[in-house]
């Protein structure tokens, strides 16, 4: 499949991206004896074949569940069972971190959703402004936000990869990991829609402030149009997540173990 790079066009689409300051139980039969079992300390990746943890590779990525807190984001009478866009990057953030985790990198999430990172200035939204400063106030190799999309056409569907290797960048290889992330997504969801890539740099007076203003490599990942019926129904079910989050791990692993200098 082709990469999809085409120029940023805003009036098509309503991100929900970074510019934006708002993130079976059967009775039992009465008749038998209760029996009581203390509830284990769930682990990482529950539910999931996890593969071996490598060895540390000393590469950092920084990964921002969008919206939270107070902030919701989109969905909000759209998405089924009441989901929010914040439940949604959650998700996928915590897998992403699981599976880069077992690759060997270090991973930091910006927020847990329920408490800001420390030493973050914190407005209860944690807005895009604030969680640029604090990535630029630790150190990393890569930095990755996720959201949700909509659209007033309800057609639009499919993710988005936006990069934006802007002069202030460490390394200017956003463009470079967001190639990846593409081949990735295109190679474990083939019935998906191709993403496609968007080169912020083309109209940088509308680039998001989490490509624009972190200082290391990043990209914003829109998973999917919450106002498309067949993307809502992706994003919710917990295996599809899986998947984006693992083809989200494979493009980055793909570019620090194969093209980063």
């Amino acid at each position: 499949m082709m990469l999809a790079l085409v120029p940023l066009m805003l009036y098509q689409t309503t991100s929900c991206g970074a510019n934006e300051t708002n993130e079976e139980n059967t009775a039992d039969d009465q008749t038998k004896e209760a029996i009581v079992i203390t509830p284990a300390t769930p682990g990482i990746g529950i539910g999931r074949v996890m593969p071996v943890a490598e060895e540390p590779n000393g590469i950092t990525v920084c990964i921002d569940p969008g919206h939270g807190f107070m902030d919701g984001g989109t969905g909000d009478g759209v998405l089924p069972d009441g989901l929010l866009e914040k439940d949604i990057t959650m998700a996928i953030a915590r897998k992403l971190s699981e599976d880069l985790t077992m690759l060997g990198y270090t991973t930091i999430i910006t927020h847990d959703g329920v408490n800001p990172p420390p030493d973050a200035v914190y407005d209860s939204i944690f807005n895009a402004y604030e969680r640029a400063a604090y990535a630029n106030s630790i150190t990393m190799d890569y930095f990755v936000s996720i959201h949700v999309n909509s659209s007033q056409n309800t057609s639009a569907e499919g993710s988005r990869i936006y990069y934006y290797d802007s002069s202030n960048k460490t390394k200017k290889i956003g463009g470079d990991v967001a190639e990846q992330l593409v081949k990735a997504i295109e190679k474990n969801l083939p019935d998906d829609p191709d993403p496609m890539l968007y080169d912020q740099s083309l109209d940088p007076y509308n680039a998001f402030i989490l490509c624009n203003q972190v200082n290391y490599p990043s990209s914003l990942v829109e998973v999917g149009f919450c106002t498309n019926p067949n993307d809502a129904k992706k994003m919710v079910n917990d295996a599809w997540q899986e998947k984006f989050a693992q083809s989200l791990a494979d493009g980055i692993d793909a570019y620090f173990t194969e093209y980063a200098e």
